[in-house]
């Protein structure tokens, strides 16, 4: 596997994990750091869909982003966040491999 296949796996494995991690309490200093890794994985993965022609990722990677965007942050309710941290989660995870970069050779 090439590295420059595996990294963004591992960007969005990473993600998933801090997304999950999200769910027990923790500084805001945590939340920040969420914010700009989650954003950043995902705006390079819409970057990368779009350049696939995946549109269908590119829109819910460009959501994602937008969702977790650091400059203008989304204030909501620890009882709103919750689902997203979960949804956000099993979206990074599955995308490694429906995108198919796990089996992927070059």
């Amino acid at each position: 596997m090439k590295t420059q296949v595996f990294i963004p796996v591992l960007a969005r494995l990473a993600a998933a994990g801090m997304l999950l991690w999200a769910l027990g309490a923790h500084t805001r200093d945590f939340y920040v750091l969420l914010r700009w890794v989650v954003c950043g994985v995902s705006g390079y993965s819409a970057y990368r869909a779009g350049v696939e022609k995946k549109a269908g990722w590119f829109s819910v990677f460009a959501a994602i982003a937008l969702m977790y965007n650091p400059v203008y942050p989304v204030h909501l309710t620890r009882a709103v966040w919750t689902p997203i941290f979960l949804i956000s989660a099993a979206i990074m995870f599955i995308s490694a491999f429906a995108l198919g970069e796990l089996g992927r050779r070059r």
